[in-house]
């Protein structure tokens, strides 16, 4: 035996499990060696006359390994029957290893193997192989290698799916140069497959540079040469192999183009337009084929590079053409030798790399770092985009991508067994069809530090928003930042807006980063069962979420996280209806420690039963305060039966204020153990009804109060608190409260007996008869806004009642009307009655969907407001004059109706409303663009 070579380092057979270098040499690799332990494992000398009869050199055992062979040789010159490497091992990656003279130099049996920059010469069967008896074996990336002078077929892949075969060099070989049987999502490019001496008594599906039998896979960028029995490719296996596309290879020097035996549908031109250089003239959105040197005719005419006319190719069943076939060579077509497919090795963080319809198909699957820009939308994508690695962002640049195509990810991140670091998607609009069930971004992988925002997603026919469902063992997203994002799901069963397939395990955890949150999305979704937020372990906070749900005539979770703790909610909208014997939960744990819940908004109307908040085993250390719960009143034995809060298991250590249940009571099934309904401390506040001040611990409103001990209704202190506690057998609340929290001016700094905002000049309609010193008064009462277009506008927001229920449209009414805004319960005779109950004017701000006064008219106005129409990002302007032709009162009053399919439609509608100078007589149609209201003509 010839060996040169250094001392090893450490000790490869035993010691820490953690990932360490150890060298191999001489020494180690005398006899068969096994890897047991990941890490990274150099060769570090030359060796030759290895002698490992009928066995393999290296048996990788472990996961994670890297054999790195540091461009040393390893020569096999007795030629007995053995193989160089047997990979047992996830993530296994080989590289830079020189080899003669072996049988079979790589057999693989695990998942997600990388061989790179290595030489491979001499070899009697195959180069690669992977075992025929683990059908759904995945994950390869073989990639810059050279092989020269095979006995059989270099690269065999049986049963496999998702690899990546680029970039290398295949010269003399009997066989086939690469050959699949029954695969998936294969991808061969920028390859050389050269001179195959293969010879048989008949054709079969050897002989080939490439014979396929493969589904959903991509030929492209190669040359395929001399091969003098088969051809240059053969598609074979009748029915599986379709969908496949090859496009842009040259096939030079071939006893024959192709041999198709099979019914399947395979395109031999892209399938998306792609731009190039031809003749020093530049090509935009064009379909092209592949060189045929066999192929002399037709012309091409119009001197695009592209024949203008079909290329027959030889079938054995149907015929199959090239509709596009090229003049001259693939590469003549790209000046800088084609387009490139960035490889793990080609990119690193600080790489831009730009996608368009042309080379979308090249740039789908990311497996190296770097910034993915959308520079175009792209609508009609067949494959959605795979990230396969770390430090990757892609940013849509505000572009659509969408598909019509069935069975679908639009985008997903997933590679077998591996964890990913530092992956962001941003500013992406994703939209898929009606008449496919497809999702919008899959998380199959467990990420650390995932980003996910100002993206718009649309599924109408699918399951998942973002979803989250990962087949590695941590099944975790660590450190997430979900924010301002749009996700609307409709038309589905099982609908996950975001998080874990139902049944399914997956953790969200912060892992002490202060920026992880879900926050600021709006998500809407309809459908057979479902939940718009699904985890089984979360300790992320959420945070101004708007989130709607319809279930129809079944039932649904809103948000559902099994073990939910060490965290807050806050500042959300939760809304849910349903019909025809429907029930619901809006927010579901069975585990709740340590979290606050706060000035949130819970409001359910399902038809059969419906509960806000439900905890099932038990719940320790929460604090619910600010909030308000809304549900069909549960006294009415003709509607459901609502709670606000329900506590299967046993509460502790919690304290429950200043909330509101307007509708539904809390339910406890089990005992309270050091629990408050109270203020931890007195709170200064103003009481609204008198205008005076005072100081007291705070309890909760209870709609239901004369349910309580003493079956009275209940009476005002003259503070605001009722005379008696809210008192039920499970809890007393010492300080309930005689009214709603809005009645209420909480941490009040003013002084005693101050005019409370009380509307006492509700009653004043908008006919401009106040003097212009009383109407800066009132309008200084009212908290109007300035930078309207005109005092007309200003003075009508002034003398109008604004009613907004929802917790967004408020905010954008306070922002641009006035403070002084009210809610549809405030105008409790006019949601029951007709309009012409109304003695005032009113502005209403928000649709049917989060307005009750809204919903209950309006089908009154000349444009019904839905979640189709005006439709996305879209609002209208719109006045209805009420006449009141009583015998005691005849009067006129206005309701000014601003609303949008979506909070951006609304908030286009109303910022448009403050430019008008006077009140419209038809409707305005108005959308949001670029940041600003844009008049729809």
């Amino acid at each position: 035996m010839f060996f040169l070579c250094v001392f090893t380092i450490g000790n490869v057979q035993g010691g820490t499990s953690a990932p360490q270098t150890y060298l191999l040499n001489a020494e180690n690799l005398t006899s068969t060696y096994e890897i047991t332990l990941p890490g990274t494992y150099v060769i570090n000398c030359n060796l030759s006359d290895i002698n490992v009869p009928n066995s393999n050199l290296i048996t990788v055992s472990a996961d994670n390994v890297i054999i790195d062979g540091n461009n040393n040789w390893l020569n096999n010159t007795k030629g007995v029957s053995s193989t160089l490497l047997s990979v047992g091992g996830v993530g296994t990656t080989i590289k830079n290893i020189k080899v003669a003279n072996w049988v079979t130099n790589i057999f693989c049996n695990k998942n997600d193997i990388t061989v790179v920059n290595s030489t491979f010469l001499d070899t009697t069967a195959f180069v690669i192989v992977t075992s025929p008896n683990l059908p759904g074996l995945e994950g390869m990336n073989f990639s810059n290698n050279i092989i020269n002078n095979v006995s059989n077929t270099p690269i065999y892949l049986q049963t496999f799916k998702y690899a990546t075969i680029y970039n290398n060099t295949i010269t003399n070989y009997n066989g086939n140069g690469i050959k699949t049987s029954n695969s998936y999502g294969i991808k061969i490019t920028h390859n050389t497959i050269i001179n195959n001496s293969y010879k048989s008594f008949g054709i079969g599906a050897d002989g080939f540079g490439i014979s396929l039998s493969a589904y959903d896979s991509t030929i492209a960028y190669n040359t395929i040469q001399n091969n003098s029995f088969g051809g240059a490719i053969c598609i074979f296996n009748g029915h599986f192999s379709i969908k496949n596309y090859i496009y842009l290879n040259n096939f030079v020097d071939n006893v024959r183009d192709t041999k198709i035996d099979g019914i399947g549908i395979n395109q031999f031109y892209s399938p998306n337009a792609i731009n190039y250089t031809y003749n020093s003239q530049q090509y935009t959105n064009k379909i092209v084929g592949n060189y045929w040197d066999a192929c002399i005719s037709p012309a091409d005419a119009d001197g695009d590079g592209i024949r203008d006319g079909n290329y027959s190719l030889y079938s054995m069943i149907q015929q199959a053409n090239d509709t596009h076939p090229l003049v001259e060579k693939w590469e003549n077509y790209f000046p800088s030798n084609g387009v490139v497919t960035p490889e793990e090795n080609k990119t690193n963080k600080s790489s831009i790399i730009h996608i368009t319809k042309s080379t979308y198909d090249n740039n789908r699957t990311i497996i190296g770092p770097g910034t993915y820009v959308l520079d175009e939308d792209i609508t009609d994508i067949t494959k959605g985009i795979v990230i396969q690695s770390s430090d990757v962002v892609i940013d849509g640049n505000n572009h659509k991508l969408g598909t019509d195509s069935t069975a679908l990810d639009v985008i997903r991140v997933y590679k077998s067994g591996k964890i990913f670091d530092n992956i962001t998607i941003k500013n992406l609009k994703i939209e898929t069809p009606i008449n496919y069930e497809c999702n919008g971004i899959m998380i199959n992988s467990s990420v650390n530090n995932l980003t996910i925002e100002n993206c718009d997603i649309f599924i109408n026919n699918g399951t998942y928003g973002i979803g989250f469902n990962p087949n590695d063992e941590k099944k975790s997203l660590n450190s997430p930042i979900i924010n301002n994002n749009n996700i609307v799901i409709k038309n589905g069963m099982d609908i996950v807006g975001v998080g874990v397939e139902i049944g399914k395990y997956g953790i969200i955890n912060t892992s002490n980063s202060l920026d992880s949150r879900i926050s600021n999305n709006y998500i809407n979704i309809s459908g057979i069962y479902g939940n718009a937020i699904q985890f089984n372990y979360s300790n992320v906070p959420m945070e101004n979420l708007d989130i709607y749900m319809d279930v129809l005539n079944y039932s649904g979770e809103m948000v559902y996280i099994n073990n939910l703790e060490n965290t807050y909610i806050k500042d959300c909208n939760f809304q849910m209806r349903g019909l025809n014997n429907s029930s619901g939960i809006l927010f579901f744990t069975a585990t709740l420690k340590n979290t606050v819940i706060s000035n949130s908004t819970f409001n359910i109307t399902t038809d059969r039963y419906g509960v806000c908040v439900y905890n099932l085993n038990g719940s320790d250390n929460i604090t619910l305060v600010g909030n308000t719960f809304f549900g069909v009143d549960s006294k009415d034995l003709n509607k459901i039966l609502a709670f606000g809060f329900t506590m299967r298991g046993p509460i502790s250590n919690s304290n429950i204020y200043l909330n509101d249940f307007l509708a539904g009571h809390m339910a406890t099934w089990n005992i309270l153990v050091n629990c408050t309904f109270e203020s931890p401390n007195s709170i200064r506040y103003q009481y609204k009804v008198d205008g005076n001040v005072y100081n007291s611990k705070f309890g909760n409103y209870w709609f239901n109060f004369n349910e309580s001990m003493g079956r009275e209704n209940p009476v005002d202190n003259g503070k605001g608190f009722t005379t008696k506690p809210y008192d039920i057998s499970a809890f007393v609340d010492n300080y309930s409260r005689y009214t709603t929290l809005d009645n209420y001016v909480l941490n009040y700094t003013g002084n005693n007996k101050t005019n409370p905002n009380t509307n006492t000049n509700n009653n004043i309609n908008n006919k401009n008869k106040n003097s212009a010193k009383k109407m800066i008064k009132k309008a200084e009462q009212e908290g109007t806004k300035n930078n309207f277009a005109s005092k007309n506008i200003r003075d009508t927001v002034t003398n109008s009642r604004i009613i907004a229920d929802d917790k967004f449209d408020k905010s954008i009414a306070e922002d641009n009307l006035k403070e002084n805004i009210q809610d549809s319960e405030d105008l409790k005779q006019e949601l029951d009655e007709s309009l012409e109950a109304i003695t005032e004017d009113l502005i209403v701000v928000g649709g049917p969907i989060v307005n009750r006064f809204a919903e209950a008219h309006n089908d009154k106005f000349l444009k019904p407001i839905n979640n189709e129409n005006p439709g996305k990002n879209t609002g209208v302007i719109q006045v209805l004059k009420v006449q009141d032709v009583s015998s005691k009162i005849v009067a006129s009053h206005y309701v000014i109706y601003i609303a949008g399919s979506d909070r951006y439609g609304t908030q286009a509608a109303l910022e448009y409303f403050k430019t008008l100078n006077e009140m419209p007589k038809e409707p305005i149609t108005v959308r949001w663009t670029n940041d600003k209201p844009v008049l729809v003509e």
